[in-house]
């Protein structure tokens, strides 16, 4: 019983600090991608905000960004994309993509 107890503490210790590692990479990665779109340089921006997307896709800033530095860039669609990943967290019937609503509107 003893020893379920210390791998059930090591699994749970070993998956903290994983999400921990990621949130911190995320960040960094936000860091590295805001000074980046700071200075104009939307390219550099963009591939750090995609990283830090990839470790924390649920944050909402980084979603933001991602879509400011793909439209600085002149890349619409992957601004879209980001915009309408990020809206549809707030949007009522949010469940269905800006994109689809907009054909519907003609």
């Amino acid at each position: 019983m003893i020893r379920f107890f210390y791998l059930i503490t090591t699994v749970v210790l070993v998956l903290t600090s994983v999400a921990y590692a990621t949130a911190q990479n995320a960040t960094e990665s936000f860091k590295k991608g805001k000074y980046f779109f700071d200075n104009g340089k939307y390219q550099e921006a963009y591939d750090y905000f995609f990283k830090a997307f990839q470790e924390a896709p649920g944050n909402p800033n980084i979603n933001f960004y991602l879509g400011r530095a793909a439209f600085e860039k002149g890349d619409y669609e992957a601004a879209v994309m980001a915009f309408d990943d990020e809206a549809q967290r707030y949007m009522p019937g949010g469940e269905e993509p800006i994109q689809k609503k907009l054909e519907k509107r003609g």
